[in-house]
């Protein structure tokens, strides 16, 4: 389908998370937030893909930068603030 379209890989992104294949969906539901920021489905999506990522590599709030890189990958953008790096993955920091 249309891959400038949201919804196309929000859709995907959401049948792969319910199959638990969460590293194929990741790159789709970052792709639909990245297309469409308003689209309220596939910021719901990221959220839960980033949920479910963390948990599986038992990591929390306070997780050394590395291990986050390690799981979600290179962040859409990051920046400094107070002496912290905020990663951005998709609608989450």
């Amino acid at each position: 389908l249309d891959p400038g379209l949201s919804r196309n890989h929000n859709n995907l992104a959401a049948a792969l998370f319910e199959l638990g294949r969460l590293e194929d969906g990741w790159p789709h539901v970052r792709q639909a937030v990245l297309l469409d920021p308003s689209n309220q489905y596939a910021r719901l999506s990221c959220k839960r893909y980033i949920v479910a990522m963390l948990k599986n590599a038992n990591l929390d709030i306070g997780a050394p930068k590395s291990d986050v890189v390690r799981v979600l990958g290179k962040p859409d953008n990051q920046q400094e603030l107070d002496g912290c790096v905020l990663y951005q993955y998709g609608v989450s920091g």
